[in-house]
């Protein structure tokens, strides 16, 4: 009966408050939008209570058929940032028989984490709009819904899920290439396309100015999508691999996340293309019966950079390369090159020798239009979202977000974003304290300054906190040892 009385206190308390709003807002000359927006309000209020209400007769049931040598010890709560405002949960504090206690069952079936500030559904809101603005405007929209989000908690959920992307990823590549095991990819087909390119973004706290994001794409074709009269395409089965790796590293997790769609040993022919770069190439060993196409539009752009200045030039070497002859071809460019000087004749002469080293890719051009997409993927899964203006990375971040962004194009975002996390069997933050600073002498100091380690980090206030910040490593010196450098 008392908690009827609760439940129809909560409603008729909503309904009073909707109606003296509705009311204000009407004698105020205010619009449907200010009546929308505290409707709601109340709306949040109304879903945060009721949820109170159900957590604690949760957290009875638990207290009820907790087991054998459990005993309540108290009452603590705690606050957690949810998409419908800041939830204030009361749970009992259980304490065993041999005196251990800071046991919550209501946290262990929530799998609520014991640093969790914010709920998982609102985490994976905020990795869902960050993946498609930046992290500050991705706080400022979910702020309007939910305020007390800072631009650090979306930066933190970014993190967490790209880190869980990232072990993930590592995890499946261990089991294949050193534990053997097969993939189960089931769908058979004539031919795949597998196209690959590398995109430049700025990078920043690294010695280089520049990163390079590996994007690789997988379809098995073109369909027509918005009924049979529309002229739009889209790639068919499309599947993104994406990170700042190296050339053997992308292609592994590559060739993991095809041979889990695709059954490779029965591909009929895979045509791996690119701009000829050696990493794009190696491609071709890790799938059977494969062989390279160069990508148009970086044929393209090559022969307009080296030859776009002499028009009848132009359109003679594309006449001659049509007829399929590498000397030929080369022939006339090298009659170019010699009645040029200074950079006309270095580009003509780097022309060549890109034509030879790519004229396989470029035979197998007629044959079939088989590539001509990674530049569309290039600028849709990574370059919108990465090259922005005024977008920098740390290699770290990058590497997240690249990840992130191909999890999102396969629709496997949801995978990393909410996924119970392990951070509830955890031991209290104060019986870790110790052992991390033992390690490390500057772990305590990284914990109250998330500062140094955020979006900031590279402006010059933070750079004054980590210097004054920083602890020298204390080396006794009866040991004989020298002086630790940092």
């Amino acid at each position: 009966m008392d908690r009827v009385r609760q439940l129809m206190g909560i409603v008729l308390q909503a309904e009073d408050t909707i109606v003296r709003l509705v009311g204000e807002a009407v004698a105020r000359g205010i619009g449907l939008e200010g009546i929308e927006e505290g409707i709601a309000r109340v709306g949040q209020k109304v879903a945060m209570e009721l949820t109170q209400l159900a957590l604690e007769e949760l957290d009875r049931k638990l207290m009820a058929g907790r087991g054998r040598g459990l005993e309540v010890a108290g009452r603590r709560t705690r606050s957690l940032l949810t998409s419908f405002g800041e939830l204030k949960v009361s749970r009992r504090v259980y304490r065993g028989d041999g005196g251990e206690g800071g046991r919550f069952l209501l946290d262990e079936a929530l799998k609520l984490g014991a640093r969790a500030r914010v709920s998982r559904r609102l985490l994976g809101l905020a990795v869902e709009l960050a993946c498609g603005m930046s992290m500050r405007r991705a706080a400022r929209v979910l702020g309007q819904m939910v305020p007390g989000l800072s631009v650090m908690g979306v930066w933190r959920a970014v993190r967490e899920a790209g880190e869980a992307c990232r072990q993930g990823m590592a995890e499946r590549r261990r089991r294949v290439y050193e534990g053997g095991e097969l993939t189960a990819g089931t769908r058979r087909v004539e031919e795949l396309k597998v196209e690959a390119d590398a995109v430049a973004v700025r990078l920043q706290r690294s010695p280089e100015k520049w990163g390079e994001v590996k994007l690789v794409v997988a379809y098995e074709g073109r369909e027509r999508v918005g009924g049979e009269r529309s002229e739009r395409y889209a790639l068919k089965s499309r599947c993104v691999a994406a990170a700042v790796a190296t050339g053997e590293v992308i292609w592994e997790e590559a060739g993991v996340q095809f041979g889990e769609r695709w059954a490779l040993d029965q591909v009929g022919r895979v045509w791996v293309g690119g701009d000829g770069a050696r990493w794009v190439k190696a491609g071709l060993k890790w799938f059977p019966r494969s062989a390279f196409v160069l990508d148009r539009f970086h044929l393209k752009r090559r022969l307009l950079q080296a030859l776009g200045q002499d028009p009848g030039l132009y359109q003679r070497v594309c006449a001659i390369m049509a007829q399929g002859s590498l000397e030929q071809t080369l022939q006339a460019l090298d009659a170019a090159a010699r009645v040029r000087q200074g950079r006309a004749r270095r580009e003509i002469e780097g022309l060549m020798v890109y034509l030879a080293e790519n004229w396989e890719g470029i035979a197998n051009l007629p044959t079939r239009g088989v590539t001509g997409a990674i530049e569309g993927q290039v600028c849709h899964r990574i370059a919108r979202r990465m090259k922005r203006n005024g977008a920098r990375w740390s290699p770290d971040g990058a590497d997240r977000m690249a990840r992130l962004l191909a999890a999102e194009a396969n629709g496997e975002l949801d995978r990393y974003l909410h996924r119970p996390s392990p951070a509830h069997q955890e031991a209290p933050q104060a019986a870790r304290r110790p052992a991390a600073a033992a390690s490390d002498p500057e772990g305590p100091w990284r914990i109250r300054m998330p500062v140094l380690y955020g979006p900031h980090a590279s402006r010059p206030y933070a750079r004054v906190i980590r210097h004054l910040s920083h602890i020298q490593p204390v080396v006794p010196y009866n040991q004989g040892m020298a002086p630790t450098e940092t």
